[in-house]
């Protein structure tokens, strides 16, 4: 005799969210350790978002494991105990050896995750957890696509509803906590925004620049070089610049290109995929050379494209 079974009800929006959204964020393993913190930060960025995984062991632990990324992912940054590990990714793994260790860390840059104005991941947990915590930053200048509820949940441009949300003014953090959690629980997450259009942030910037163009017509005619010629130089001082960078130099360059011209160290890190030592070095002679310098702002290292 047959048995019947009872299924739930999932729209349409649900179930491509489930099919197209199961990315094993876990590591393979084969032991029983507990985890007393696991930490997950999703940073949204021009179409990318950077991954930074941290898993704090409550004893420590000595296995190999291997951690997996999503297909797109080429590098990543590998940290045993606070120190750089050389790795490479293989059929979309990073080994990992644990020897007496406490803590793993792990940072990418995937396009995976992010469709459009949409924020979609699931994952499993690899061990026992006395507490998860998941943050998810999302673009500059973009909101939610619509409030958040306060009961039905149906209508949520954020499932789970997050425990806290919080801005500063240009960027919104959503975040979610849990505890008690076992090894296999799966964790979902479903994001929709909108990018805000700035429009009078865009005429005031117009606005100045407006002025600054006739008064720099005003200056080159009162100087008498043509408009021309100071073009010319401008170029030519780009075109000398760019043959000069080695292509270490010219990939750092060109992503404060992308990101308006400035960019936290560690994000540089992560999304070149070089070492703390070798960017560290890079950013040093580029400084030298007049073409960035570095600012502190509280613990972070804001690097800055200066202008020729």
């Amino acid at each position: 005799m047959g048995k019947s079974h009872t299924h739930s009800s999932i729209s349409d929006a649900a179930a491509i969210f489930i099919l197209s959204a199961l990315v094993l964020l876990s590591p393979s393993l084969s032991s029983a350790e507990t985890l007393e913190n696991y930490t997950i930060n999703f940073h949204m960025a021009y179409g990318k978002v950077v991954v930074d995984k941290e898993m704090l062991f409550s004893e420590k632990a000595t296995n190999e494991i291997f951690l997996d990324v999503p297909d797109d992912v080429k590098t990543a940054s590998l940290y045993i105990d606070n120190a750089f590990v050389e790795s490479k990714v293989e059929d979309g793994r990073i080994r990992a050896r644990l020897n007496s260790s406490k803590s793993i860390r792990l940072n990418y840059v995937t396009g995976e995750f992010v469709d459009r104005s949409e924020f979609i991941v699931s994952m499993r947990m690899p061990y026992d957890a006395d507490n998860l915590k998941v943050t998810l930053t999302l673009p500059e200048n973009s909101v939610l696509e619509k409030p958040l509820p306060k009961s039905d949940i149906s209508t949520s441009p954020a499932y789970p509803l997050p425990d806290a949300v919080t801005t500063d003014g240009l960027l919104i953090n959503l975040a979610w906590g849990y505890s008690g959690l076992k090894k296999g629980d799966e964790k979902s997450f479903f994001v929709r925004f909108i990018e805000k259009k700035g429009n009078s942030y865009l005429i005031w910037a117009l606005g100045i620049i407006i002025i600054a163009l006739i008064a720099l017509v005003a200056f080159l005619f009162k100087r008498k070089p043509s408009v021309e010629r100071v073009v010319e130089k401008v170029v030519e001082k780009e075109d000398m610049l760019e043959k000069h960078l080695k292509e270490d130099e010219e990939q750092v360059v060109n992503i404060l290109k992308q990101r308006e011209g400035q960019c936290e160290q560690g994000t540089l890190r992560v999304i070149t995929g070089f070492s703390k030592a070798k960017l560290s070095g890079l950013l040093k002679e580029l400084e030298e050379r007049n073409v960035v310098h570095k600012e502190k702002r509280g613990k972070k290292n804001l690097v800055f494209l200066k202008k020729l």
